[in-house]
């Protein structure tokens, strides 16, 4: 019999560190994996029988805690389950209806947006890429109190505004959320939003379809690499999966790839390892990029912009 363990030591052997006091049958944000306060990248929650889910939305893992099992009837394990598919239920509820609020801020502030993107705009032009559909949102743009407090800590700048769309089927290619790029490249979705499963397309030929983390890796790539295919923004390595199988769904006979980041400084190399994981279940190749130890980077976009330094085609 494997030796018991307490929740607390099950989640610090994993890299998670927990608040002492964990209530029952609620989220709780906690650090992720081997970050400390004030991350709050990962969720954990207990539930009624004792056994708990941490969610790491950084690496997208999933890891579920089992406490020693004790003897129960079937009636008492029929009535656990009524309870938790009862909690499902409701939890689903409630995520649609956050979707849905966050969807609706999102429609009003795209609206507020403008399709005149400043061909000087600091992020472009560092980047080496063009606007390819993203929105510019002007820092004097007067915006409603309820909405203004959701942005303000884009500090009223001047941001490119890029529209996420929805692969919920109750929200089906409607706008989910938005991220705002600050000039100096910082991202941000407007706060209170829900991002999972969105995504930006680049247009193109739906018989070879790339999907990448970021917008300046999809434009790089849609720029300089697969200049005919359709590139689909998943934002973040998390969100690779949900975003290809809802794409794969669409078109299943379309080629697929996957276009990773190479993190490949960091203890784990979570770029490369779910553009591989998510190649494998949604029947696609992948491509990564390579970088030497004296480089900088890990995207598609760092690849190009050292090759131009390097004296390559640009």
């Amino acid at each position: 019999m494997a030796e018991r363990i307490s929740l607390q030591e099950f989640a610090s052997l994993n890299g998670y560190s927990l608040p002492a006091h964990l209530p029952v049958e609620k989220w709780v944000r906690i650090p992720a994996k081997g970050k400390t306060h004030p991350n709050k990248s990962a969720s954990i929650r207990v539930f009624s029988d004792g056994n708990a889910l941490i969610k790491d939305f950084t690496t997208g893992e999933d890891l579920v805690y089992f406490p020693e099992n004790s003897r129960k009837s079937p009636e008492e394990i029929a009535r656990i389950k009524k309870e938790q598919a009862k909690q499902k239920a409701k939890e689903v509820q409630n995520y649609r209806k956050e979707v849905l609020r966050s969807a609706g801020n999102a429609e009003v502030l795209f609206e507020l947006s403008s399709e005149n993107v400043p061909a000087n705009y600091p992020y472009l032009l560092r980047k080496g890429i063009q606007p390819n559909g993203v929105r510019f949102f002007s820092g004097k743009t007067p915006v409603p109190p309820e909405l203004a407090k959701l942005i303000h800590h884009l500090k009223r700048q001047d941001c490119l505004m890029i529209p996420r769309y929805s692969s919920e089927s109750f929200l089906e290619g409607k706008i989910q959320t938005v991220e705002f790029i600050k000039p100096n490249g910082g991202k941000f979705p407007p706060l209170q939003s829900k991002p999972k499963g969105s995504y930006f397309i680049i247009p193109g030929n739906a018989g070879q379809i790339v999907t990448c983390e970021g917008f300046a890796t999809g434009a790089t790539l849609k720029e300089r690499y697969v200049n005919d295919a359709m590139v689909v923004v998943a934002f973040n390595a998390g969100n690779l999966l949900p975003v290809s199988r809802y794409f794969r769904e669409k078109f299943p006979s379309s080629e697929m790839i996957i276009a990773g980041d190479n993190d490949f400084k960091n203890p784990v190399n979570t770029g490369r390892d779910k553009a591989i994981a998510t190649a494998r279940l949604v029947n696609a190749s992948y491509s990564i990029p390579e970088f030497s130890e004296g480089e900088s980077g890990s995207d598609w976009n760092d690849r190009f912009l050292l090759d131009c330094k390097g004296g390559q085609s640009c």
